[in-house]
């Protein structure tokens, strides 16, 4: 059962969020971003709607971005990024950033004393970095790398070895985070039948005898 914040449910004429006191804008971070939904022992974000973003957004989901946050790193050979940008940069947009750890360690090796700035905001409505923001900015060339991630440490290559045990432990919080709430809420699914194909998932992974890769963009 979701646990609703009543004061959306105060005002039924109305649709917007503003209505019922939440700020959706880039300007201001207000309390209404603390607010939460708590389900099957998992913290979710509230201030979009429950059905806007799927993930959790709790401890145990950070730890697990963090730990894929690595995985990136060594696929990348420890790269924070591949756009052919001088050591100093001006400006860096990072959407969707996980933890912020990226912005964090970008932020620490600027050498004019800037620092990161984390703004809350819905990518996929009209925002603040506007597609025509970014044109202007000079963004172009842009490309699509991708490499191999093997899930295990089957591979005989030493890097990919190492690469596929931090996907395998990855994978011990990955199925539940991203299949839970979409096989309850948006599937309607009941919380055992999530949890069972979840927990198949995760055995499935760990099965030595599959040599599992996939291919990260």
């Amino acid at each position: 059962m979701l646990e609703v914040d009543p004061t959306v449910l105060e005002k039924p004429d109305e649709k917007d969020y503003e209505s019922a006191g939440y700020d959706t804008s880039t300007a201001s971070l207000s309390s209404s971003i603390h607010q939460y939904i708590f389900e099957e022992g998992r913290r979710y974000h509230a201030y979009y709607g429950h059905d806007k973003y799927l993930m959790p957004n709790d401890e145990k989901e950070q730890d697990r971005l963090d730990l894929h946050h690595e995985i990136i790193r060594l696929a990348w050979d420890n790269k924070l990024h591949e756009a052919p940008i001088t050591n100093s940069p001006n400006r860096i947009l990072d959407i969707a950033t996980g933890t912020g750890d990226m912005g964090c360690r970008h932020g620490g090796s600027v050498s004019d004393g800037r620092r990161s700035r984390f703004e809350v905001d819905d990518a996929m409505k009209d925002w603040t970095f506007t597609g025509e923001v970014l044109e202007k900015a000079g963004f172009k060339n842009v490309t699509t790398l991708k490499v191999k991630e093997p899930m295990g440490p089957w591979a005989k290559d030493p890097k990919l070895r190492k690469f596929g045990a931090m996907t395998l432990l990855h994978s011990d919080g990955v199925f539940e985070s991203y299949g839970m709430a979409a096989f309850t809420r948006l599937l309607e699914m009941d919380v055992e039948k999530a949890h069972g194909i979840c927990q198949a998932a995760h055995r499935a992974a760990r099965n030595k005898n599959y040599g599992k890769s996939l291919k990260y963009h």
